[in-house]
């Protein structure tokens, strides 16, 4: 699930939290499926950030993992005439997996950066919940 944005900068950081609700230790590896939708039916699937190197990380039963999922939000009225991507939802799907999981998305509207070469929002592999 989403938290708070890290304050302070332009650019703004949450972490996605994935929790291993079974009662057996799995195994997740990589980066999960990120993708914006928008109230019309847009959709922009997440550039994937290598500034977290790959390695399996193994979830005992009630452990966590996150991605941190990096955006720049945008003002639609500041009169700049910057593209705007207004997200409703942030769909995820865990590595390994085909079932998507649907977080509303709360937090304004964002740069519309879905064909830059180097998007200012993207998302990160995977790494252990400290």
């Amino acid at each position: 699930m989403p938290e708070t944005p890290t304050p302070g900068t332009s650019q703004k950081r949450i972490h996605v939290t994935f929790r291993n609700r079974s009662s057996a230790q799995c195994t997740l590896y990589g980066y999960p499926g990120a993708q914006f939708r928008s109230a019309t039916g847009d959709r922009w699937d997440l550039a994937r950030s290598p500034s977290v190197t790959l390695r399996p990380i193994n979830l005992a039963p009630g452990a966590q993992a996150h991605a941190t999922l990096t955006y720049l939000p945008t003002d639609p009225s500041d009169g700049t005439g910057n593209p705007v991507f207004s997200p409703t939802d942030l769909v995820l799907i865990p590595p390994d997996e085909q079932t998507s999981l649907i977080i509303p998305w709360t937090l304004g509207p964002v740069l519309g950066q879905d064909a830059a070469t180097h998007p200012g929002t993207y998302i990160s592999a995977l790494e252990p919940r400290s």
